[in-house]
């Protein structure tokens, strides 16, 4: 416990003997306020890049599903399914009493055959590719562009071909010619822009799909970051919430992009989640923390300990229990919530 001085002159002396930096911090105090100790201790940190990211949904783990005819939608047993509700691919969303023009479904099979062509070609590019990177032609950066013009060729491909069989006649006299909507993929409904027995026109939006099992982060990495880039190998963020940080593991690189957009001066980077917690929302933005070097053993302490007071940054480490001493540092790495 702290000494008690017989008068104001005699405390002061004692404060004034105290080294510079020296700071009392009673034990009452301390249990009025928002107080903590924590101990500096050797840990392992990497460099980071902080970039804006957005969380999405991955290029095929979502479907806007619209209508494939004009027509009146006519619900399935208890109504469309709500927002927030789970459905499963190929499950029934709702049927149509479609007022199709001349040549609608011909125009739908050939949309089909055209994104089928699509697919096709962009498999036989990221063929090529990939036997020029194993040459050691090109970059492995082409590769992982390559596979992503695959999977995206891959969605349009699924959703033309989804729309060509929707259109078939039920074997029921109260379903005989109407057009049958299915969900192209599993997840939660995140919009639903219809309700039952309402007029759609081709091509409306009727329900928005996402699988948010499956869940991309994609940062815009400034024009100004990318000599420090490198070859990204993971990221780390903190939650909207603020409860925990989430970490993405080697490998999980899903693009990165070779232009840099004229207008904002970025370049998008690409990461799949693992295992994505359930207070990450899709649409969240989030400050990415894309990790560049090797890591090191380095000195820490929580990023909370650290202060700064007019562009000095400081800690306080206590001496005892109710003396600590201001001391300035200069910070290094931050790491998941370390510096």
């Amino acid at each position: 416990a702290s000494s008690v001085s017989a008068s104001i002159a005699a405390a002061r002396k004692v404060e004034a003997q105290k080294p510079h930096g020296d700071v009392d911090f009673l034990m009452e105090q301390q249990w009025r306020v928002d107080f903590g100790l924590a101990p500096v201790v050797k840990s392992t940190v990497r460099a980071s890049v902080v970039v804006n990211a957005r969380v999405r949904p991955a290029s095929d783990a979502e479907a806007r599903v619209t209508a494939p005819v004009a027509g009146r939608i006519v619900a399935e047993e208890g109504g469309m399914p709500s927002v927030g509700e789970t459905v499963e691919a190929g499950q029934i969303l709702a049927r149509i009493v479609p007022r199709l023009a001349a040549g609608e479904v011909s125009r739908m099979r050939a949309g089909a055959t055209q994104a089928g062509l699509t697919l096709k070609r962009a498999k036989q590019e990221r063929d090529r590719v990939a036997g020029l990177v194993e040459q050691g032609a090109l970059p492995r950066r082409r590769l992982v562009d390559a596979d992503h013009a695959v999977a995206m060729a891959q969605s349009a491909s699924s959703q033309a071909r989804t729309s060509l069989g929707q259109y078939q006649s039920m074997e029921s006299s109260s379903g005989r010619g109407t057009v049958v909507v299915r969900a192209p993929v599993s997840g939660v409904v995140a919009h639903r822009r219809v309700v039952d027995g309402a007029y759609v026109e081709n091509g409306q939006k009727l329900i928005h799909i996402v699988d948010r099992n499956r869940l991309w982060l994609e940062a815009q990495v400034p024009e100004s970051s990318l000599d420090r880039m490198g070859d990204p190998t993971g990221a780390w963020f903190e939650l909207p919430d603020g409860s925990d940080t989430h970490e993405i593991g080697e490998g999980r690189v899903v693009a990165f992009g070779q232009v840099v957009d004229p207008t904002t001066r970025t370049v998008p980077l690409i990461f799949a989640l693992d295992n994505p917690p359930e207070s990450l929302r899709v649409g969240a933005f989030v400050s990415a923390h894309v990790l560049t070097g090797e890591p090191r053993e380095a000195f820490v302490v929580p990023t909370k300990a650290r202060l700064e007071e007019e562009g000095t940054f400081v800690v306080f480490v206590m001496k005892s229990g109710e003396s600590f001493e201001r001391r300035n540092v200069q910070l290094g790495v931050q790491d998941r919530g370390y510096v």
